[in-house]
C-alpha cells in the first residue's frame, strides 16, 4: 500500500489572521479525487480549514475532521468527525496528537496484515 503525506499547514495560533485562501491554494497543488483530507482545529470555526475541506469535498476528496467542539461547524463539515469535546485546548491538542498517531500505526502497519 502505497500513501502520501501532507502539513498543508504548521500553527494556526491565530486563525483568523491567516489568508483564507492558503490551505487552499496548497490543495490545489497536491489533492487528487478520492484522496483523504484531514482537518484539524481545536478552534470552533476555523475559517481557513472549513474553506479548504469545502475545496476538498468539492473536488471529490473524502473529508475528516478532528476537532474539539461539537458545536462548532468543523464538525458538521467532514463526511468523519472525531471529537474530543474538552474545555481545556491543550487536552484537545493531546488528543489530537494520540489520534494522529494512531492513524500513522495503522498505515505503517497494513501491509503487515
Amino acid at each position: 500500500m502505497k500513501f502520501r503525506v501532507f502539513a498543508l499547514t504548521d500553527e494556526l495560533r491565530q486563525p483568523d489572521l491567516l489568508d483564507e485562501s492558503v490551505i487552499v491554494n496548497q490543495l490545489r497543488d497536491t489533492a487528487s479525487p478520492e484522496d483523504v483530507v484531514v482537518g484539524i482545529s481545536t478552534f470552533e470555526n476555523p475559517r481557513p480549514v472549513l474553506r479548504a475541506l469545502e475545496y476538498a469535498g468539492h473536488i471529490g476528496c473524502r473529508t475528516v475532521g478532528l476537532s474539539g467542539q461539537a458545536t462548532g461547524r468543523l464538525a458538521s463539515a467532514v463526511e468523519t468527525s472525531i471529537l474530543m469535546p474538552d474545555s481545556d485546548l491543550g487536552s484537545v491538542a493531546d488528543a489530537h496528537m494520540i489520534v494522529c498517531r494512531m492513524i500513522g500505526n495503522y498505515f505503517l502497519n497494513a501491509d503487515q496484515g
